[in-house]
Formats: C-alpha cells, structure tokens, sequence
C-alpha cells in the first residue's frame, strides 16, 4: 500500500485519469457481441491478404527472414531432445510457484540482503496495440505507422497457467479429471472461472521513466523522476478466446460525416511469461505486488522501435495497486476519475473491507495490493502500474533466484522453439488476419 505521503501525489494524478481512460480504455477492443461486427470484415480480409502468403518471403524484411530461418534450423535439435526439454520445463515450472529467496549484494560487495518473494500466479503475458481508425477509402487506405502517434490503444494479455485465485485459471474439465495423486492439478470448479484477461494500459504504453525523458516529457505519477506510474484498466475478463480474438480484428463501420471507416486489427508486440508475486516483508504494510515478466517474442536481438516506445523490455518488474472502485471524483466540480460508477469492479464488502478497509466512506484506503490474484478476475477493475527508474538495472526483480532464472529459462526456450506462427495460434490468431512484423520491432 502507497505510504501516506503518496496519497496526495496519487491524487494529484487523479484527474488525469479520465482523460487516458477516454484514450480508447472503454471503447479500444470490443469482445464478442458487444463489438460492432461487420459482415464485410471477412470477404475484405481474405481479398486484403491474399499477398502476404509465406512464399513471398522477398518482400519480408530482413530480420524476419534471418528469424525465419533460425525457427526452422532449430527445428530438428527440438525434436530429438524433446524429452530432456519436457524435463527441463517440469523442473522449472516447479520452481515457479511458493517462495524463494533474491540475494541482493551491496554496491561494496561485502553485505547482502535477502527479499523473500511468493509466487502467486504463472502464466503467458502478451502485449498488442491497435493502430487509429482510418478511412476506408481516400489518401489514408492502407497507410501504415510509424510511431507511437499512428496507435490508437495499447493492450496486455494476461493468461494464467497457475493460480491461486480460486476463479484463475480456467482448467478444461479433462484435466480436472484424473489421478488425485496429481498435487499440480488444478481440482476446483471455479464459479466464474477466468481464462485470460485484457488490460488496457493508459497513455498506450507500459510506465518507463527512462522512456518519457528521452521524449522530453516528465514522468506522471508519484515519485517525481524516481518512478512512473500508468492507469490501466481490466477491460475484459473471460474463458473464451474465440470472443476475444474476434474483438480484435479489423471492423468496419459508417458514419453520417466521414464514410466508411476501418479500425485495423491489433498488432501483436510481444510475447512471454510472467509472474505475479508478492514480497514477504514484516511489517506487512511494505509488502509489494509485482508483476514480472521476461519476454520469448521477440528475442532481444529483434527488438525495435514498437517495444521502446510501447515500454516493454526483455525483462522487467512494476507494481501493481488496485484503485477503491468506490473512490469518488477528486474534487469539487472535478471530472470523475476513471471509469463511470457502474463500470467500475463490484467487490463484496468482505472483499472492501479485507482489500481496503472498507469504502472511502467508511475511512478505506484509496489503494491497496491486489496480493489475492481472484481481485483481478473481474471487469473494471482499475490498476496503478508504477515502475522505478533504472528498474531492468538496479530494481528488486520480483522473484526469487531460482525462480528468475527458471522464468528467464521457459521464455528463452520458447524463443528458440516456437514459431511466430505457433505464437498466434496459441490465441487462435493467424497470419491471414494479423500482422506479425511488429514482432521485428517495426512498425506497421
């Protein structure tokens, strides 16, 4: 929980909440039903695409090409150890769960300090932005980006693979089934339970205090130039990813004013695992939720301008802390921050008084740690990312050893082993509808 000298700085930043949250965190990737489908979508995708088949390899750009056959000269070592990678994997995939130990050495070199940190979720973490909407016909049909201007919304994947919340993750039914002598298996039937969750991130991008002074801009949030910290949103919490992928494909739509208009498919911009643990300290009010992440696609090697300016790193840790959905405006006749009264997360009131101590109201905290994963299983939630200058460098890398370094291994394996293909078809993606060279750290 934020100290009390961070309140007022936080409130302070309040009123800039609406404005990023009207910067497409409502309105960005509409899933299911309640995106405005057209029909056309579908004939225009197949004629759209019909040159970007795999044997035009020429028209690639380089380092896609060079990754290209990286993938499939790997092809043949992966099968024949495959075993001893599936061991690998087990072993590591233990290690990412309960507590461990970060061993931090002093600038001298002669004194350490020890950070304990439990592991309360694992999964796969993916990013995505959406360029703006264009016109469908005229100067701008077809125009591609070139910097983080031309995106309209950025996003975060998140999809859980272990979990302590009792409603993450979702566990098909035949893996419930089975031998109970299996302590890793997943044996709840979660009333609600989540396979994934859409975040949208405020000012379309990741916090980086590095990133916004070499823009010429001064970090928001608390910390002044010590940290920065982004509003983000749960968007979108479900167990279906037909619906959500569906959200994220191009659309068409008419307006009175301007014509028929496109929004562009999302483009993905990275892909890796994640971690979200909470570090033990005594006394309990200076624990920290962190998210950490260590990235599989794209390697280090091929990141470009669309990670930089979207702030992702091969690897990296912010904070997280969740907003009091009962928070209300920041002042007098002030906007409403974030999203609307009936948009915002409903928790029960055990889950208000356990989380924050109850309504403002009632005396509640304005923020708390998510330290329970199930807080994020619900749409609306609001969330203050927060990360510390010179984190990739000097900051607590949110896991233990043992368990940063088997993070660090299953993503770099992945790197090695999957395909950018077989990445999209993890989400039921394709080629055919999405845009894959973002992965080379272009632009498009």
């Amino acid at each position: 929980m934020p100290p009390k000298s961070a309140h007022k700085k936080q409130s302070e930043s309040e009123e800039e909440h609406k404005q990023e949250q009207h910067e497409g965190q409502r309105d960005e990737v509409e899933v299911g039903e309640k995106r405005k489908a057209d029909q056309d979508r579908d004939q225009d995708a197949n004629g759209d695409d019909g040159d970007e088949d795999d044997h035009h390899d020429e028209k690639e750009p380089a380092k896609k090409q060079q990754r290209k056959s990286h993938d499939n000269a790997g092809d043949d070592n992966v099968a024949v150890d495959l075993k001893g990678l599936d061991q690998r994997q087990q072993d590591d995939d233990r290690k990412l769960k309960g507590d461990d130990v970060e061993v931090r050495k002093s600038d001298a070199g002669n004194d350490a300090d020890e950070v304990r940190w439990h592991i309360a979720e694992t999964g796969l973490i993916y990013f995505f932005y959406r360029p703006k909407v264009k016109a469908a016909m005229g100067e701008d049909k077809g125009a591609s980006i070139d910097s983080l201007d031309g995106v309209q919304n950025s996003f975060m994947l998140l999809v859980p693979r272990r979990s302590e919340s009792e409603t993450a993750p979702a566990a098909p039914k035949e893996e419930k089934d089975g031998n109970d002598d299996d302590d890793d298996k997943d044996k709840r039937a979660p009333h609600n339970p989540t396979g994934f969750r859409f975040i949208a991130l405020g000012r379309k991008r990741m916090p980086d205090v590095e990133l916004a002074l070499s823009h010429g801009q001064e970090p928001r949030g608390i910390g002044g130039r010590d940290s920065e910290a982004t509003w983000a949103t749960i968007s979108s919490v479900g167990t279906d990813l037909d619906k959500l992928v569906d959200g994220m494909k191009e659309s068409r739509y008419s307006t009175k004013t301007r014509g028929e208009r496109v929004q562009p498919a999302a483009r993905p911009a990275g892909r890796g695992h994640y971690v979200l643990s909470i570090k033990q300290t005594d006394p309990p009010s200076n624990r920290e939720v962190r998210l950490t992440y260590h990235v599989s696609h794209p390697s280090a090697d091929d990141f470009g301008d669309v990670q930089s300016e979207i702030g992702i790193h091969p690897s990296s840790s912010v904070l997280l802390q969740m907003r009091n959905p009962t928070m209300p405006p920041t002042g007098p006749d002030a906007p409403t921050a974030g999203l609307p009264k009936e948009q915002r997360a409903k928790l029960t009131d055990d889950e208000m008084q356990q989380t924050f101590g109850g309504d403002l109201d009632s005396g509640g905290n304005r923020y708390a740690r998510p330290e329970d994963p199930m807080l994020l299983d619900r749409e609306g939630v609001e969330l203050l990312i927060i990360k510390r200058r010179n984190q990739e460098k000097d900051g607590l890398q949110g896991a233990g050893d043992e368990q940063a370094k088997a993070l660090k291994d299953i993503a770099d394996r992945d790197g090695k082993r999957l395909s950018e293909d077989e990445v999209l078809e993890e989400l039921k993606l394709s080629t055919k509808d999405t845009e894959v060279e973002a992965l080379s750290g272009e632009w498009i």
